[in-house]
């Protein structure tokens, strides 16, 4: 499973921008459901497919988060960078 991983510290007061090359899936997750990601399980998350360049998420707790962007068995080769807006 290849993935681009970020990990982030931000809160309700936070916009966390993933900027995309191309349409890609971008999940928002906390450290559990990271690990359950990881390890093929059934995991929660914010966020889905992407067509835009620009994703925002906006977290619902001040945390330390993980954000993934992959390609889910699609073509290509997708670039990523997040940034910490404040909303």
């Amino acid at each position: 499973m290849e993935f681009i991983h970020f990990r982030v510290k931000a809160g309700p007061e936070s916009i966390i921008q993933v900027n995309l090359s191309q349409p890609a899936y971008v999940r928002l997750m906390d450290e559990l459901n990271y690990q359950k990601y990881k390890m093929k399980k059934r995991y929660s998350f914010t966020g889905g497919y992407a067509s835009t360049p620009k994703v925002d998420l906006r977290p619902h707790i001040r945390n330390e988060w993980h954000v993934v962007v992959d390609l889910e068995g699609m073509s290509g080769n997708v670039r990523a960078s997040v940034d910490i807006l404040r909303g």
